[in-house]
C-alpha cells in the first residue's frame, strides 16, 4: 500500500507540472515571438526576462525558508492559481490588443513573484514523497517528462503563434496553470513542519535565523558551495541560447519562427535524452565526477564548432547534443543535492540554489542582449566565446573545487 502510494503522489506531482510546463513551453516561443515583433530588439527580450527573473532571485530564500516552516502543498496549488488567474488577464488585454510592453513587464513580476514561491516548495516536497532509494530514476523520468513537455510546446509554439496569435496562447497558458492545480491538490504527506501561521515580525526573525543556519550548512559542506555556483552557471547558458537563436536562424539560416520552435524544441529534447540517460545509467556515484566534466568539455567544443561550420545540418545535430550535455550535468547537480542534503535544510538550500540560479540568470538576459546585439553580424562567433566560457568553468571545476569529492559521495 505504501508502495502504491508513492507512485500515485508521485504521479499527481507529475501530471500537474506537465500540465502547466506544457503550457509555459509554448507561451515562451510565444512572447519571445511577440516582443521580437513588438520591439525588433534583442535589449528588450533582454530586459522581459530580467523582469521574469528578478522575483525569483529576490523570494525564493523566502519561499524556501516557507517551504521548510508551512504546508508546501498549499504554496504549490495557490502559486499556480495565481498565476494562471494573471496569464489570462494577460491574454484578454492581447486579444484586445492592449497589451503593451510595459504591462506586460508588470504581469510578468507577479508571475515569477509566484514562481519564487512554488520552485522551493516544489524541491522539498518531491524527496518527502520519494524514498531515497527510488529518487534517482524518478528524478530522472520526471525531468525527462517535463523536457518532453517542454520540447512538445516548444515544437508547435512557433507554428501556434503563427496560427493563433499570442493573445490565445497566453490565455492557454494561464488555464495549463489552473488545471495543474487539480492533481496538485490531491498530494498526499506526512509534512514534518507544524504548518502554524507566523507574524510578519515572526517570518522575519524566522528568515535571519534560518538565513544564519544555511550559510553555517553550505560552509560546513565541502563542495557544497561550488556545486550551488555551478548550478548557477549551468542556468545562465540558456538565456544567450535563447536570444540569439531567433536571431541567428534568421540572418545565417533564413529560418522563421517555424525554425525557433524547431531548435528549442531539439535542444530540450536533448536534454529529455541526457537526462533519461544518466538515470537509468549504473547508480555509482564515483563516476560522476569525470562525467560531470566530460559533459562540460562536450558542450564547449559543440558550441565552438558553430563558429566554423556553417551548415544547417550541423546546427541541428549540435542542438541535442548540447541539451544533453546540459541535461546531464543538470541531473547530477540535484540528484547529489536531493541525496546529501539533510531533510531540515532542504527547502533552505534549494531556496537559496534557486535564488543564486535565478540572479545569474537574468543577468545573463541583460547581458546577452546587449552582446547579442553587438555580435548581430556574427553570431556564430558569440557561441564560439560561450564554449570558451564553458570550458574554462570546467578547469575551474576540476583544479579548484571540491565538487567532485561532493558529488562521489
Amino acid at each position: 500500500m505504501r508502495t502504491q502510494g508513492i507512485y500515485r503522489d508521485f504521479m499527481l506531482m507529475l501530471s500537474g507540472q506537465l500540465i502547466s510546463k506544457l503550457g509555459s513551453s509554448v507561451y515562451l516561443v510565444a512572447v519571445i515571438l511577440f516582443i521580437k515583433q513588438l520591439t525588433e530588439s534583442p535589449g528588450a527580450l533582454g530586459i522581459f526576462q530580467f523582469i521574469a527573473y528578478l522575483p525569483i532571485v529576490l523570494l525564493t530564500p523566502l519561499g524556501g525558508m516557507l517551504a521548510d516552516s508551512a504546508f508546501k502543498k498549499r504554496i504549490i496549488v495557490g502559486s499556480d492559481i495565481i498565476r494562471g488567474t494573471v496569464m489570462i488577464g494577460l491574454g484578454l488585454l492581447a486579444l484586445q490588443q492592449n497589451l503593451s510592453f510595459g504591462i506586460l513587464l508588470v504581469g510578468t513580476f507577479v508571475v515569477s513573484s509566484c514562481t519564487a514561491l512554488f520552485l522551493p516548495a516544489a524541491h522539498a516536497l518531491f524527496p518527502e514523497i520519494i524514498p531515497s532509494a527510488r529518487l534517482r530514476t524518478l528524478n530522472s523520468i520526471k525531468s525527462t517528462s517535463l523536457i518532453g513537455a517542454n520540447f512538445a510546446g516548444t515544437s508547435l509554439g512557433g507554428a501556434a503563434f503563427a496560427v493563433f496569435g499570442p493573445a490565445a496562447l497566453f490565455i492557454a497558458n494561464g488555464f495549463s496553470f489552473t488545471l495543474s492545480a487539480v492533481p496538485e491538490a490531491f498530494i498526499q504527506y506526512k509534512s514534518a513542519s507544524s504548518g502554524r501561521t507566523l507574524s510578519a515580525s515572526q517570518v522575519w526573525r524566522l528568515m535571519k535565523q534560518q538565513f544564519r543556519e544555511v550559510l553555517s550548512y553550505i560552509r560546513t559542506s565541502p563542495g557544497l558551495g561550488p556545486m550551488l555556483l555551478s548550478y548557477s552557471f549551468v542556468n545562465s547558458l540558456y538565456p544567450p541560447v535563447i536570444l540569439a537563436l531567433p536571431f541567428l536562424l534568421e540572418e545565417h539560416y533564413s529560418f522563421g519562427p517555424h525554425g525557433f520552435g524547431v531548435a528549442l524544441a531539439l535542444l530540450l529534447a536533448g536534454g529529455g535524452a541526457g537526462a533519461l540517460l544518466y538515470g537509468f545509467l549504473p547508480a555509482k556515484t564515483r563516476y560522476n565526477s569525470s562525467l560531470l566534466l566530460t559533459a562540460l568539455a562536450g558542450l564547449a567544443i559543440l558550441l565552438a564548432l558553430l563558429w566554423p561550420i556553417h551548415t544547417p545540418l550541423y546546427l541541428w545535430c549540435a542542438l541535442p547534443a548540447s541539451g544533453a550535455a546540459i541535461g546531464v550535468v543538470h541531473q547530477i547537480i540535484t540528484t547529489s543535492l536531493y541525496r546529501l542534503i539533510t531533510p531540515s535544510a532542504r527547502g533552505k538550500v534549494f531556496g537559496i540554489m534557486e535564488s543564486m540560479a535565478s540572479f545569474s540568470v537574468p543577468l545573463a538576459y541583460a547581458a546577452s542582449g546587449l552582446i547579442v546585439q553587438a555580435f548581430l553580424l556574427q553570431l556564430p562567433l558569440f557561441f564560439a566565446v560561450m564554449g570558451a566560457a564553458i570550458a574554462v568553468m570546467a578547469l575551474l571545476i576540476h583544479f579548484f573545487s571540491r565538487i567532485g569529492e561532493f558529488i562521489s559521495q
